[in-house]
């Protein structure tokens, strides 16, 4: 996102005028967000979370998520259960050893209110994930659900001007004492 504002200029000709400042707003680095006015870089609070859910609803101000919450489970096998393996047969027939596991899942987390999301439009029903801050809470459907933040990008003004250069003052007597020979 970029825009210009001249302050002083030519009108009729549209050419800034001498001693003419340009101000353009860009964008930060994506990790600097603004949340109430607080500067944050969300890689390096701790105050900031990952989130991963479905879109429960779209609202006029945000977004209903509701979290998904990822689980692991590692368990063994016992080498009766886990049978015997091609691979145990071409190698001379050796019973097979007990077997590690993991099952995975996902179990369906609380509901939040999502404000300042800058990924894909949400939709019902699609996946979102973004890094977020909790910044208070929310009336949902007769319930009060957290209300999480994710920032809007940190705009940095960068002044242009046509001004002349600072010229040194050669004729100036220096302050410095003269150098010993």
């Amino acid at each position: 996102m970029l825009t210009a504002m001249t302050l002083l200029g030519d009108e009729t000709t549209n050419a800034p005028a001498p001693g003419s400042v340009t101000t353009n707003y860009v964008k930060a680095h994506w990790s600097f967000r603004r949340v109430d006015g607080q500067l944050y870089n969300i890689e390096k609070s701790v105050l900031w979370r990952e989130l991963r859910g479905i879109c429960a609803k779209v609202l006029t101000n945000g977004a209903v998520l509701r979290i998904v919450i990822p689980r692991s489970e590692t368990y063994t096998v016992p080498a009766a259960e886990s049978g015997t393996s091609i691979s145990n047969l071409l190698a001379g027939g050796k019973p097979a050893g007990p077997s590690i596991q993991t099952r995975t899942w996902q179990e369906e987390g609380p509901a939040i209110f999502l404000v300042n999301y800058d990924g894909p439009q949400p939709t019902t029903g699609s996946a979102m994930r973004a890094k977020a801050i909790k910044v208070g809470t929310f009336a949902y459907e007769g319930e009060v659900i957290e209300k999480w933040d994710c920032g809007l990008p940190n705009m940095v003004p960068v002044l242009i001007t046509n001004l002349p250069a600072v010229q040194p003052n050669h004729n100036r007597q220096s302050s410095k004492p003269p150098a010993a020979n």
